[in-house]
């Protein structure tokens, strides 16, 4: 199975596609941000801190925001400590 990677050399028509694969992961959120245990927030969790065009503290509040909506979606009762 071949790697894709936004910086390969030869990958160009996929930075071309950012703007579609993000209109996609907002409206995944719009239509069930919950889905899977908050997996679209996990998705943009890691996303968001390579989003182009952002400033490094957008990124991180960005983040952070997913983090804790995944957090929050979760189906299983996480004890507060372990």
């Amino acid at each position: 199975m071949g790697r894709c990677g936004i910086g390969d050399q030869g990958n160009t028509d996929l930075i071309a596609d950012l703007p579609l694969i993000e209109a996609l992961m907002d409206r995944a959120l719009v239509l069930d941000e919950s889905y899977d245990h908050g997996a679209i927030h996990s998705l943009l969790l890691s996303y968001e801190m390579s989003r182009p065009g952002c400033t490094t503290e957008e990124r991180i509040k960005n983040a952070q925001t997913h983090f804790e909506r995944a957090w929050n979606s979760r189906k299983v009762e996480m004890p507060d400590r372990l």
